[in-house]
């Protein structure tokens, strides 16, 4: 789809627009011509690619819109001419121009015409036409050998698949990802393939016309020094919660509250539905449930699996939320999808806590394991565990100083080194030095062994949003971190995440800009999105996880009512 942009340049004083325009839409191409731009979209539908961009051939008169074959986008469902029949259609003119006859609905069925007439006078006729077109995509975006789990590198500028071995490899088949729709031949799925030596694939797009030649070939790829080529980072999938079954709402007995990654796998938590969900973690596709049933309830009326995380080991963390009137804090664990629920710490909290629960390391080895306390200063509670054995189930109560003007209920802690109680440490929530400007707020570098803020997040979230969840994580020898922000009104845009390259011992390096000028996720994941309100606890996680071969590193997020996704990095030398 044709990226939609809004005038943000002094191109804005030179044009504007009419009363058909959607003046969020669309960046001119053609700066002499009264009609800018051409699109139509579906009623009663909010997704944001919900809008086709027609083609203007403006010495010909014409306007083609064009709709995929495949709608909505990598589904088994497709267009048909009965799908435009009654099709809501809109324009960008010059200032001044104006259209005839106005522009509402059409049946793209059928041909229309319409004369736009500038401010001089000077009038043009469009004749209006329609095309289901499909996609001309042909590429290649994973490729592994699920037997031996062996990955291949994919270098997309020159069609090359190194598969990552050293040692022999023989007959076997892969599994692939490539472009919706798309076909391969020979098809490695069904056919056994030798991998020992190079191989050819070509992809055949949906259009059955354009074509990609892969080639394979066995190798070890050169891998930076250190940290992650963000270059070649990417958007894998992102699919909306709802696709899942975890419907939106306002209850906070029933959303949708933590991610874990175990193995291959992506866990959805769903606060009082004992069925978690699981993913292929690669391409967002449901695989099953698991039965969090085992559980038990620790006191009448509170949920228990009210927060869910993981470690780097594959171990899910399951914990309740502890009402201050005498209630415990429990955190349960399980061992990947088929491991049985078995209670790990039980505290007599006297606090509310539990809305928020971060483990760094591994249970199996050395971690860190917080949890936020509601409604105090800046306090959280502290677990250690040391060679896979927790040191006490009564925590250390940490205090944070050097903040004001801060939103705590919801904060998230996640530490930068599990065998270090003493290291520095993430505070996502949006606080901000005691004397500073009251504007300037985000996430904050805290010292470990003082517990005082040394630094924020280059990237200033405004009071309005709520920052909730941290995560971090050690790839290719170099400590990253991440954090949400979310909106929970009925109004606005924000729902967005950042990423911070921790070498400078602190949070001003920023590798990836997520917002309106990198990848464009700023307010198109979250509940508004969908067309949803009201989020409820102010749902939304962020975690990373890295490949078994240390080379690809995964970044998932989640915002309730809204969308949950995968970004893939890595740290390939190409």
């Amino acid at each position: 789809m044709k990226k939609i942009l809004s005038f943000v340049s002094a191109a804005a004083v030179a044009f504007a627009f009419s009363a058909c325009q959607d003046p969020y839409e669309f960046t001119p191409e053609h700066h002499n011509e009264n009609l800018l731009s051409f699109t139509a979209s579906f009623y009663n539908d909010n997704e944001a690619y919900n809008a086709f961009p027609a083609e203007i051939d403006y010495s010909a008169g014409t306007i083609k819109v064009i709709f995929p074959y495949t709608y909505p986008p990598n589904t088994d469902s497709y267009l048909v001419d009965a799908n435009l029949t009654h099709v809501r259609v809109q324009c960008n003119t010059v200032l001044g121009a104006t259209v005839e006859p106005e522009l509402v609905w059409m049946d793209l069925t059928k041909e229309h015409h319409i004369t736009v007439t500038g401010l001089d006078g000077d009038r043009k006729e469009f004749t209006i036409t329609s095309e289901i077109r499909k996609s001309n995509e042909c590429e290649i975006t994973d490729f592994t050998i699920t037997a031996l789990g062996i990955s291949g590198a994919i270098n997309t500028s020159t069609n090359e698949i190194m598969l990552i071995s050293a040692d022999e490899i023989g007959m076997q088949h892969a599994s692939i990802l490539m472009s919706h729709g798309a076909t391969i031949s020979p098809d490695p799925r069904t056919e056994l393939i030798n991998f020992d030596q190079e191989n050819e694939f070509t992809v055949t797009a949906q259009n059955g016309v354009d074509k990609r030649v892969y080639k394979t070939v066995k190798g070890v790829p050169a891998i930076l020094p250190s940290g992650a080529n963000f270059g070649r980072a990417s958007v894998r999938w992102v699919n909306k919660l709802e696709s899942y079954g975890i419907a939106p709402t306002t209850d906070l007995t029933s959303c949708a509250a933590g991610l874990a990654v175990t193995g291959d796998y992506l866990v959805l938590n769903q606060v009082g539905n004992a069925q978690a969900i699981y993913l292929n973690a690669k391409t967002g596709e449901q695989v099953g449930t698991i039965d969090l049933s085992a559980v038990g309830m620790s006191a009448a009326g509170y949920l228990n699996n009210y927060r869910m995380t993981s470690d780097n080991n594959g171990n899910i963390v399951i914990s309740n939320f502890s009402k201050d009137n005498g209630g415990t804090f429990t955190i349960w664990r399980k061992a990947g999808i088929n491991g049985p629920v078995e209670q790990y710490i039980s505290y007599a909290a006297g606090v509310n806590v539990g809305d928020q629960l971060s483990v760094v390391g591994s249970l199996d080895g050395d971690a860190i394991i917080t949890a936020s306390i509601n409604g105090s200063s800046v306090d959280f509670f502290r677990w250690t565990v040391t060679g896979g054995v927790l040191k006490s189930q009564t925590p250390e109560r940490i205090s944070i100083s050097g903040y004001e003007g801060t939103c705590w209920g919801n904060a998230d802690i996640a530490y930068t080194d599990p065998s270090n109680p003493s290291s520095d440490y993430i505070g996502a929530a949006y606080m901000k030095f005691a004397g500073v400007e009251t504007t300037t707020r985000g996430a904050a570098y805290v010292n470990g062994s003082n517990n005082s803020i040394t630094s924020q997040g280059s990237r200033v979230v405004s009071s309005n949003w709520v920052i909730n969840a941290a995560d971090v994580i050690e790839f290719n020898k170099v400590k990253y971190a991440v954090h949400n922000s979310i909106n929970t009104f009925t109004w606005g845009t924000d729902d967005n995440i950042y990423l911070y390259d921790l070498s400078p011992n602190d949070l001003s390096s920023s590798p990836i800009d997520f917002g309106t000028g990198g990848m464009g996720f700023l307010g198109k994941y979250g509940a508004m999105a969908c067309g949803s309100t009201g989020l409820a606890r102010n749902a939304g996680d962020v975690k990373f996880a890295v490949s078994s071969n240390g080379i690809y590193l995964y970044i998932f997020f989640e915002f309730a009512n809204g969308y949950v996704g995968m970004i893939q990095a890595d740290c390939l030398d190409m």
